[in-house]
């Protein structure tokens, strides 16, 4: 197998604190890593078509953990744009169109509602009503986020799930990520309504947008806090984990403060896409970890459609009253 130099001196003869660590950032970002110890030392071995990508990875982790390093080699401009942003994510043209068709539907739905003049009687039937969802009607968890009292409150969520939802959709694909802003939201409503136990009616698609904002918390999160199961199981936890937890809480109760606002909606979508995000962004770890299962992007691509499918059938199921 063809290797750099500088990544050869990388993921080899490294001693056990090294290894664990070089593998685990590897593992992270979707590179196969095999294992193989000798003599106290260990020897990382990676498929040939990631070299470049792990390569990049390291890199980046040298640069933003300030590591010095003599067979670091990179492009000045390079370096900068790393350093200046090293945690945003590209924002991909399915990532982009998966946030517009959520968007669009948002407003045709609000759209046909005012044509045909009966908001207030969908918003009634199909709003996140406590005492609905207590009788079984759990269907209004995910009808209500996409119902909105007017133009401006339709705007705002617009807004912040087209921003929002774009990076999220480009993180973890089109499907993965509409899948996980949907359920965010519908636990969040379902979870507000179990806390009220009486006459409560919500609706919008803020309760997703702050689901969202969990989500992201999470994924910062996920990069933060390192899990090794192989050859010994360990987690390192930075004292910086806090700051993503903050930031998060802090746009939730920024945009908690209106007068009809839902505040515990948002929370508990915060939270649900918080729990949501960290499971999703850390199983495939495991399982790679673990059983060194390698997930190629036909395999991805696959999962990806499979929970577009789910989301597509839970918002036409979620609208029919059985």
């Amino acid at each position: 197998m063809k290797k750099h130099d500088n990544l050869k001196d990388a993921l080899c003869n490294l001693d056990r604190e090294a290894a664990q660590l070089t593998a685990l950032l590897l593992l992270s970002q979707d590179i196969e890593v095999v294992w193989q110890e000798k003599n106290g030392r260990v020897d990382l071995i990676i498929d040939g078509a990631d070299l470049d990508h792990a390569w990049d990875t390291l890199s980046r982790f040298y640069i933003e953990n300030h590591i010095p390093s003599e067979d670091t080699d990179l492009d000045k401009n390079s370096s900068h744009d790393m350093e200046r942003n090293p945690q945003l994510p590209p924002i991909t043209r399915q990532g982009k169109t998966a946030a517009v068709g959520a968007c669009l539907l948002l407003c045709t739905i609000h759209a046909a509602t005012v044509y045909y003049k009966n908001h207030h009687q969908v918003v009634l039937s199909h709003g996140a009503s406590a005492l609905g969802i207590l009788l079984g009607e759990y269907g209004r968890s995910i009808t209500a986020l996409m119902l909105h009292a007017d133009l401006s409150h339709l705007a705002g969520n617009v807004l912040g799930l087209m921003v929002l939802g774009s990076v999220i959709c480009s993180l973890m694909g089109p499907g993965r990520g509409l899948f996980l802003i949907l359920f965010s939201g519908a636990a969040g409503n379902l979870l507000n309504a179990f806390m009220y136990r009486r006459v409560h009616l919500s609706i919008g698609a803020s309760t997703a947008v702050m689901g969202a904002v969990g989500i992201l918390a999470a994924w910062q999160i996920r990069k933060k806090v390192h899990i090794t199961l192989k050859p010994s199981h360990g987690m390192d936890i930075k004292p910086s984990v806090l700051y993503p937890l903050g930031a998060g809480a802090a746009l939730v109760g920024m945009f908690s403060g209106g007068e009809h606002t839902d505040v515990s909606a948002h929370v508990f979508g915060f939270l649900a896409g918080l729990g949501g995000g960290i499971l999703f962004f850390y199983a495939p770890m495991y399982w790679k970890q673990r059983y060194m299962v390698k997930y190629n992007g036909t395999f991805s691509s696959q999962v990806d459609t499979f929970f577009l499918i789910i989301v597509i059938s839970a918002l036409f199921f979620s609208w029919i009253k059985i």
